[in-house]
C-alpha cells in the first residue's frame, strides 16, 4: 500500500506500473489520464534499463508534437475522481495523475486543498516479458521509420529527376 498526500497541485508523471494497481480517493480530488499499452511508443518510453523505463519522455499535458509527433496518435481516457471513488489501473496501461485544487475556494482555497488517496498494487509482475515485447514492437518501428525515410528519399530523388 502507499498513501499519496499533498495539497492540490501535485502530479505523477505519465508512467505504467508493472502491477495492477487500484487507486482510491481519500480526500480532494484527482484527474487522471489513462492509456492502454498499445500507446507505448507514441508516448516515447525511456530506453528499457533507464533509471525512469516505466515513464514517457513525451508531456501528454504539453505535447511538443515537433519532437514527439507520435502522441497525436496517443488516445487517453479521463477520469476525475472523487472522495470514495476508486480507479483500477491495469498493469501496463500509461497513466498521468494531477491533484484538482478546490475551485470552489471552500475551506482549504487553493492552494492548500488537501488530497489524499491510497494505492494497492496485486498480482504479479510480468516486467521482463513486457520489456522484451516493448523491445521487439520498438524495434519494429524503429525499421518503419527508416523505410519511411528512405521511400521519401527516393520519390523526390524521382521528382528532382523528372
Amino acid at each position: 500500500l502507499q498513501l499519496w498526500a499533498g495539497h492540490g497541485v501535485g502530479m505523477t508523471p505519465c508512467h505504467f506500473d508493472a502491477m495492477d494497481n487500484f487507486l482510491a480517493q481519500l480526500e480532494g480530488r484527482k484527474s487522471v489520464l489513462v492509456y492502454p499499452p498499445h500507446c507505448s511508443f507514441d508516448l516515447y518510453p525511456y530506453p528499457t534499463g533507464h533509471p525512469a523505463d516505466n515513464f514517457a519522455m513525451a508531456d501528454p499535458e504539453r505535447p511538443d508534437l515537433g519532437r514527439w509527433p507520435g502522441l497525436a496518435r496517443a488516445t487517453a481516457l479521463e477520469a476525475e475522481l472523487a472522495p470514495g471513488d476508486v480507479l483500477w489501473l491495469p498493469r501496463y496501461h500509461w497513466h498521468l495523475v494531477r491533484q484538482v485544487p478546490d475551485a470552489c475556494g471552500g475551506e482549504h482555497p487553493p492552494p492548500f486543498s488537501p488530497n489524499l488517496s491510497l494505492s494497492a498494487w496485486v498480482g504479479g509482475k510480468g516486467t521482463e516479458a513486457f520489456r522484451a515485447e516493448a523491445d521487439a514492437a520498438y524495434a519494429a518501428a524503429k525499421l518503419a521509420e527508416a523505410a519511411e525515410a528512405v521511400c521519401e528519399g527516393e520519390q523526390e530523388q524521382g521528382e528532382q529527376e523528372q
